[in-house]
């Protein structure tokens, strides 16, 4: 089974969320760098903090490799792909995340990413 997860983001578009999940500097905040992303959270009251590689960006996707986790979640060597898209209101962003199961902890650490980014994006749009 795949992980399959997605958010609208309201007042943001493609483009934003694409360089904010790159490390854009114009986005402050983020936990992204040119070629990574890392981010940490509680999950089911443990820590975790997991790492994930950009293979591949275009402007509308990401291809991702987990390159480390601090906690079992079984993420390591597993490939997210994510997808973006304008909405009439912002932007979606939605993951396919194979190898890992399609409930529980998995689907609750990419709600809790994107819950993470919308909140990061929104607010910067309401100090632009």
């Amino acid at each position: 089974m795949a992980v399959i997860e997605a958010i609208d983001i309201a007042g943001a578009t493609p483009a934003q969320v694409l360089a904010a999940l790159t490390g854009a500097p114009s986005v402050p905040g983020w936990r992204a760098k040119q070629t990574s992303i890392a981010w940490s959270f509680d999950l089911v009251g443990d820590h975790a903090t997991i790492k994930l590689h950009i293979a591949l960006a275009t402007p509308m996707s990401l291809a991702l490799v987990c390159t480390a986790e601090t906690c079992d979640l079984g993420w390591v060597g597993t490939r997210p792909h994510l997808a973006i898209a304008s909405t009439p209101t912002g932007a979606r962003v939605a993951v396919v995340h194979g190898g890992i199961p399609a409930d529980g902890a998995g689907r609750d650490a990419w709600r809790q990413l994107f819950s993470e980014l919308a909140a990061t994006l929104e607010s910067t749009q309401v100090a632009a």
